[in-house]
């Protein structure tokens, strides 16, 4: 016999599975790609960020101020509404009723008064 009567005739099973395996690595790999690619062209999305919804630096001092006590409602309505945000259903000044269709909050006559 001669010396190609021993000879493989193609990759093997483990050729194939290799190969299958190369594939399905770079498609990942490209997948990986255009969601990340995409993510960067959305609005309001910052580089580096991880996932996850994006929270607006001013919305955020605004809210921490008038938790603090150092603005008042008139003022955070103000600023508010100068960022761009419009009151949700059910936000009203501390006290006052709020929205139509919104929980009442508690009664202020029947709470124990605060020492």
């Amino acid at each position: 016999m001669g010396y190609y009567s021993n000879a493989h005739h193609g990759p093997g099973v483990w050729g194939l599975l290799f190969m299958i395996l190369v594939l399905v690595a770079m498609v990942a790999g490209v997948v990986v790609l255009v969601r990340l690619w995409q993510q960067s062209r959305r609005p309001g999305s910052q580089p580096g960020a991880p996932g996850g919804p994006w929270v607006d630096p001013a919305l955020a001092e605004l809210r921490m101020r008038y938790a603090r006590g150092d603005i008042g409602w008139d003022e955070f309505s103000q600023r508010l509404a100068g960022l761009g945000y419009p009151h949700p259903a059910g936000w009203g000044a501390p006290g006052t009723a709020v929205a139509a269709g919104a929980p009442p909050g508690p009664d202020p006559a029947t709470q124990p008064p605060v020492l």
